[in-house]
Parts: C-alpha cells; sequence; structure tokens
C-alpha cells in the first residue's frame, strides 16, 4: 500500500467509492441522505470530519460500512491521505 505518492480522487478514490459506497449512497433516496456519486458530496463529508470518522469506525459516526467490518487498511490509509492533500477533485 504506497500513500507516498499524490492520491487522487479520480485514480483512487472514485474507484473505491464505486465499488464500495454507490449501492447504498447514491439514487433517488441515498442512505444518510448521502450521494457519492458526486464529488462534491465526497468532499464536503470527508472535509467536515464525517468520512474518515465513519471509516475508520470512529464514535460517534456511524460505522462504514456497516456491515462486515471496515474496509482494508491500506483503502483507509489512502482516504485519510487524501483528505490531509485537501480532498481535492484530480
Amino acid at each position: 500500500c504506497d500513500t507516498s505518492a499524490v492520491v487522487t480522487y479520480s485514480g483512487v478514490i472514485q474507484p473505491i467509492i464505486q465499488q464500495k459506497c454507490l449501492n447504498c449512497h447514491s439514487g433517488a433516496n441515498p442512505q444518510g441522505n448521502l450521494n457519492f456519486s458526486s464529488w462534491a458530496v465526497v468532499n464536503t463529508v470527508a472535509m467536515n470530519g464525517d468520512l474518515p470518522a465513519a471509516i475508520q469506525h470512529q464514535s460517534p459516526a456511524i460505522p462504514m460500512p456497516p456491515f462486515g467490518g471496515m474496509l482494508p487498511q491500506c483503502e483507509i490509509d489512502h482516504f485519510l491521505t487524501w483528505i490531509q492533500q485537501g480532498a481535492p477533485n484530480n
């Protein structure tokens, strides 16, 4: 797991979201009213702290994913690196 390089939204974060989040967080009635098919929504929850808390299963956030345990640590590290970079649309 290499987080030393720039972690981009389009190359790293968006594919994880597409694979693991959009089943619940998209469409007409997304869970939590969060439609992650939009970078703007992902950026908002990334920068306000909700996303990093949820993927790290930190209270009081609702753990994401809610079933089956946490994301692999490498994916969590990629999210955290991207967020530390300002969660850019790159």
